[in-house]
């Protein structure tokens, strides 16, 4: 009997070793694995230099304007990206916009939604700087001109979009209108913004388009209306609910204020119409309701 069993185990384990070598051996197997590897492959060494040429021809070919980007890192298995260095200008060098770094980690689980899942989004040093010329003309004109060359019909629908995790630090946007009496400057400097499930998917947005977040400044940020590309314009509304005043107002410059605020809740809501309209940016603010409580700040030194 216990021969009789022996030769059942060694004829069982034959038929195994058998079919897994049928299966390991066999095309479908080995041409999955082929597609493997040559995705680890191209995603590890072909994607920077591809980035490196693709994204300069984009921007002088399609936008009118240079690009520049100091290197695309690809990790295959995480699906996550890595930039470095990304620079916009105009095409005499003057800066449009930029970051040190913007990285992005994709979820294969947002396939399943039918949407783009990110884990974490964390875009370092970003800049853009907005100016209007003496004789009226916005340093982003001959971008918007270009990307208006080619129009396509409006979509009424957002990309399907949740972000788990949203980082933006150490930010600088300024803004220059020189097409005026007396020369108008602006800037948001450090501009540090922390979103937490951001998400455009309708089953999660309620009422609103996008609703977000705010644990740095505490409270949510929610939007309502519509965006447009070709030409640029938006119209909507925005609101913030129990937003930490003190946290907030640690994007503007400290100088901008006599007074350092310490402590209160801000909640606000507003209608907005913007639009580039002869290569100007026009806005006009309605319906605009703001308060305050528990205020309280000490003087600037």
């Amino acid at each position: 009997m216990a021969d009789m069993q022996r030769l059942i185990d060694n004829k069982t384990w034959d038929a195994m070793r058998f079919n897994a070598k049928k299966i390991f051996l066999g095309l479908p197997f080995l041409i999955g694995a082929g597609l493997f590897i040559a995705y680890l492959l191209f995603g590890y060494f072909a994607v920077n230099p591809l980035a490196q040429r693709i994204l300069p021809w984009v921007a002088e070919h399609k936008l009118a304007s240079r690009a520049s980007v100091g290197k695309v890192d690809f990790d295959p298995p995480r699906l996550a990206v890595t930039v470095d260095n990304f620079r916009l200008t105009e095409p005499n060098g003057a800066p449009l916009a930029g970051f040190k770094r913007l990285h992005l980690d994709l979820e294969a689980s947002g396939l399943f939604r039918l949407a783009w899942k990110l884990h974490d989004v964390r875009l370092t040093a970003p800049q853009a700087r907005f100016n209007i010329a003496p004789d009226g003309k916005l340093n982003w004109a001959a971008l918007i001109a270009a990307i208006n060359k080619n129009k396509t019909p409006p979509s009424n629908t957002l990309p399907r979009v949740l972000i788990a995790h949203l980082v933006i630090e150490q930010g600088d946007i300024e803004y220059a209108d020189r097409n005026r009496a007396t020369p108008f400057n602006a800037s948001l400097l450090p501009l540090d913004l922390k979103l937490d499930r951001l998400s455009t998917l309708p089953e999660d947005r309620g009422n609103y388009l996008i609703a977000a977040q705010l644990p740095q400044q505490g409270g949510t940020l929610k939007w309502d209306g519509k965006l447009g590309l070709n030409p640029l314009v938006s119209s909507g509304k925005i609101v913030l609910e129990g937003v930490k005043f003190a946290q907030l107002m640690h994007v503007l410059r400290q100088a901008i204020l006599p007074l350092t605020p310490t402590s209160g809740v801000l909640n606000t809501q507003l209608e907005y119409n913007f639009a580039i309209v002869k290569n100007q940016p026009q806005a006009v603010v309605t319906q605009l309701a703001l308060s305050l409580k528990d205020f309280a700040a000490t003087a600037a030194s």
